[in-house]
């Protein structure tokens, strides 16, 4: 028997620690923690690491990018970051390839921020995977 809600009226759940038991229930959420992503912000010091990171591989891989290209990968909450990176890297000289972010499906994904040399062309491949 369901009320007009929808909803199970002999529903029980019952919390017991990190467990959710739910009785006779149809529909809707039971859970003892919901997880939504959150969009991560960078910190003034993180831009300072990116743009020292740059430029430690710039030494390390002997070329001299001026433009960039950001990718998403299997991602659902990097946005925010992307824009910063980008505007730091905007707001240093470079420029941004394309007239937004790519975005891909990989197996296996990547966590965090990954930075490397473009595969065509001098520039800098920027992808964004999970934020932690």
């Amino acid at each position: 028997m369901e009320n007009n809600e929808g909803q199970n009226p002999n529903a029980r759940p019952i919390s017991i620690g990190d467990v959710v038991i739910s009785q006779n229930q149809f529909g809707g959420i039971t859970a003892h923690t919901v997880n939504v992503n959150h969009e991560k912000e960078l910190s003034e010091a993180d831009k300072v690491f990116l743009l020292q990171f740059i430029e430690n591989l710039k030494v390390q891989l002997n070329f001299n990018p001026t433009s960039f290209y950001i990718s998403m990968v299997n991602n659902s909450n990097g946005n925010k970051i992307a824009s910063q990176i980008e505007n730091t890297l905007k707001a240093n000289g470079y420029t941004m390839l394309g007239n937004g972010y790519g975005y891909m499906m990989r197996a296996p994904g990547i966590n965090g921020i990954v930075i490397d040399k473009g595969r065509q062309g001098n520039h800098l491949e920027i992808l964004i995977g999970q934020i932690q």
